[in-house]
């Protein structure tokens, strides 16, 4: 779901998306593993839908709409809100609120080159105080 600076590059996100997450705590003790199902549509030619599934200590199933402008983007609910920019090709940086949660997101997206693998980082915050670490690792679903 990379892109290139001043354009949209959605065309290499869109599809459906299998992976495994970490969970943490905020102390750093192991909470187990997560299931993390998403399905990435075009809406139109800024816009994305992200249909998720999130299951494990942590459980969660929505989606949201991720809106790119020329340097940043913006995901605009209702299952996440914030703002998001590319600090270089394949790796993002956002700011994000999960209302489902209660958390404040802070969040690394990598993109591998040949973009049909993604890594991430997620920490969950309450406040200043951190509850949660996630740690993803998700690969494209051939198409039906």
């Amino acid at each position: 779901m990379a892109e290139k600076q001043g354009k949209p590059q959605f065309k290499s996100g869109v599809g459906r998306w299998a992976g495994t997450a970490e969970v943490y705590d905020g102390g750093g003790e192991f909470l187990g593993h997560a299931l993390d199902r998403r399905n990435v549509e075009k809406i139109s030619e800024n816009q994305i839908r992200i249909n998720l599934s999130f299951m494990g200590p942590l459980m969660l199933s929505g989606h949201y709409i991720i809106e790119t402008h020329e340097n940043h983007r913006l995901y605009r609910g209702p299952a996440n809100v914030g703002y998001a920019e590319a600090l270089s090709e394949g790796l993002v940086e956002a700011h994000n609120y999960w209302s489902h949660w209660g958390l404040s997101q802070r969040f690394f997206l990598f993109v591998s080159p040949e973009k049909d693998m993604q890594m991430s980082l997620a920490l969950l915050s309450r406040g200043e105080q951190l509850q949660y670490v996630v740690v993803g690792e998700y690969y494209r679903l051939p198409d039906d």
